[in-house]
């Protein structure tokens, strides 16, 4: 254990060197620290050796009294270590050696200036502070060499140590700091700019306009922005890639063509939008592929603007595109993009008569909203007075029904094309109108886009459609026949209305096929028709048409030849027919009705149950012998009235 402390100041008094330097390795941090302060006081040549040894010593602050210590000697032999010490891991440490080294001037800056370049950031940032403190015409270019570091707070250390300094030459290279793709630097930037005094140079005017985001400054500055804009579309906030491509675009210079093309793939669908508005701008045709491209944007806003962009432009190869998003599946809008809608109808009208013919030829499209927007366009640019095609298509698409019919002709294929529309109001007035052209017979290529709305979903339009074949008369008979075995019943149905009402006889035939048919509404249809055209006098005809009639008491009345149609009834999904049709195969009573009645014995409407099995008990207890001869009068009494005395799907008590 040491008994006396080693008294430093009296070693310094007699300078006792040797002493001193021996104790920069004493176990006592303190013992260390006051031997360095006092050789650095001494300041003899033969002390900086041992310093610099001493400045890994484990203690930081025993580390900071030989920093200071080598600074107090100004020997320019101790300027590498401190240097290295720039580098150490503790703050006041690194700073200590930055301050130390400010003293040694322009001796120590290209040391320090080798710093900028090292691994450590921390150790770049004191080099740089340092060096900003050195009074010499090189520090500015030396510290050009950190414009491009890779840390952003090595950017920002040199553009406020650039603002400290306060010379004008420090103007160019704060200008390239304020093109930083970091806020934080070009804030700092414009800080220290503002302590320098404000560029005079438009170039680098724009620079610092850009920066401040004085968009309005930049506009007015021209081309002199074109660069600084340019760069601030790559940068990190979105409202100033957005608000550069606006400025580019108020600007119109070719050269952000490149650029603005670029920005038509940012992640934002507003950067997008503004930089299709500005190369619309420009106005320069070697866009258009990109702005063709945007009008399939996943952006609404991006798509609008492309098709703005391309009605500015006027490029003839724009129209078909334009067209086309109110037409393709691809391009189809959803209803809250009208406004998508409507601009690239706007931009049709900017083609003039150049669009026209595109567009009529589009109109024959079947959806509502793509003949809604390219009428719109139509009502500005007009029709041509002279073409009646022309003119009849835009009136039927433009719903004006009315003025239809003085087309004649003219209207019949326009009217095919609204039959297929997504409206169904419009489907039918279309089918209206088609049976007031004076001119049916030269309508007859209308018949199979009739036919094909007997398929309709909505009844009203389908009725439409079988009054007009009705109007076509003879011409409508084959198709209509054809119609008889379409998939759809309400198809099948209305053409077999329709044949009875032209009342060919050569529809006979397939409408007594079409008693047959599986609907009951389409047999019944056939039968009202037959009613027209006279039912043949066949016992098998008859039985199907009374079965179509439900006229069950005339079925019952032709006995075994009913069998058929009546077993089929018992498949209707009507239960009353159901339960008419097993009444009505009880009173026949023969045995070939038994299987079909007994599949039902599980029908779902209790009362169908029960007359199913009257009608299975009456058909197995009357005897074989009387199946030839009349019935018995109980039995015709209590047939006498075969439809049900309950409303369908009532429960029988």
């Amino acid at each position: 254990m040491r008994l006396f402390k080693p008294n430093v100041p009296k070693m310094k008094a007699r300078k006792n060197v040797n002493g001193l330097i021996r104790l920069l390795g004493d176990r006592d941090a303190e013992i260390r620290e006051a031997s360095a302060r006092a050789l650095g006081e001494l300041g003899f040549p033969r002390v900086i050796g041992p310093l610099c040894r001493a400045l890994t010593d484990p203690e930081w602050t025993v580390r900071i009294s030989v920093v200071e210590a080598l600074a107090m000697t100004e020997d320019p032999k101790g300027i590498e270590a401190l240097v290295e010490m720039l580098k150490d891991a503790i703050p006041a440490v690194a700073q200590s050696a930055a301050k130390a080294l400010v003293k040694y001037g322009p001796l120590a800056m290209n040391s320090v200036a080798r710093i900028l370049t090292e691994r450590e950031a921390h150790a770049r940032e004191y080099a740089i502070r340092a060096l900003g403190q050195i009074a010499d015409e090189r520090v500015i270019p030396a510290l050009s060499v950190v414009l491009d570091d890779a840390e952003p707070s090595v950017r920002i250390t040199l553009a406020t140590t650039l603002g400290e300094i306060g010379e004008a030459r420090a103007l160019p290279v704060l200008c390239q700091l304020l093109q930083d793709p970091s806020p934080a630097v070009v804030q700092a930037t414009i800080t220290a700019i503002e302590q320098v005094g404000l560029p005079a140079n438009p170039q680098e005017q724009a620079i610092y306009a850009v920066a401040k985001r004085d968009w309005v400054r930049a506009v007015v500055l021209g081309a002199a922005s074109v660069e600084p804009l340019t760069q601030a579309l790559k940068s990190t906030d979105e409202e100033v890639r957005r608000e550069a491509a606006r400025s580019l675009g108020l600007i119109g210079d070719p050269a952000a063509i490149r650029p603005l093309m670029e920005a038509m793939q940012d992640e934002r669908w507003f950067v997008r939008e503004m930089s299709a508005l500005a190369l619309g701008r420009i106005k320069d045709p070697s866009v258009m592929e990109v702005l063709i491209g945007a009008l399939r944007d996943p952006g609404a806003g991006a798509r609008e603007a492309a098709a703005k962009a391309l009605g500015e432009i006027g490029d003839p190869r724009a129209i078909s595109p334009l067209i086309n998003v109110f037409r393709n599946e691809e391009y189809y809008l959803k209803d809250d993009e009208y406004y998508v809608c409507e601009a690239a109808s706007d931009a049709l009208t900017k083609f003039g008569m150049r669009a026209v013919e595109p567009m009529i030829a589009a109109l024959k499209d079947s959806r509502s909203t793509a003949r809604h927007y390219i009428a719109r366009a139509l009502d500005k640019t007009g029709v041509p007075q002279d073409d009646l095609m022309a003119q009849a298509w835009y009136t039927v698409m433009r719903g004006n029904w009315d003025e239809v019919p003085k087309f004649g002709a003219h209207a019949i294929e326009p009217l095919i094309a609204a039959l297929g529309d997504d409206d169904h109001r419009t489907r039918r007035t279309a089918a209206e109108t088609l049976g007031k052209l004076e001119e049916l017979s030269g309508g007859a290529r209308a018949v199979p886009a009739l036919c094909e709305t007997l398929r309709d979903r909505k009844v009203d339009v389908r009725r439409a459609a079988a009054e007009v074949l009705v109007k076509f008369g003879q011409p409508a008979v084959d198709s209509l026949i054809y119609a008889l075995n379409d998939e759809e019943p309400g198809a099948r149905q209305m053409a077999a209305w329709a044949l009875g009402q032209i009342g060919d006889p050569w529809c006979l035939g397939p409408l007594c096929d079409a008693l047959r048919d599986q609907d009951a509404g389409v047999a019944l249809a056939a039968a009202e028709a037959l009613d027209i055209l006279g039912v043949p006098d066949e016992p098998e005809i008859l039985s199907w048409y009374a079965v179509a009639r439900q006229d069950w008491d005339g079925a019952v009345s032709l006995g075994d030849i009913a069998l058929d149609p009546l077993c089929r009834s018992l498949m209707d999904a009507n239960p009353d027919v159901r339960w008419s049709a097993a009444r009505a195969l009880g009173a026949i009573g023969n045995p070939r009705a038994a299987d079909a009645l007994r599949n039902l014995l599980s029908d779902d409407v209790p009362y169908v149950r029960e007359a199913i099995a009257h009608a299975l008990g009456k058909i197995i207890v009357t005897p074989p012998e009387s199946l030839d001869g009349e019935a018995p009068d109980e039995e015709v009494e209590d047939n006498e009235t075969l439809a049900p005395a309950h409303s369908a799907g009532e429960d029988t008590p």
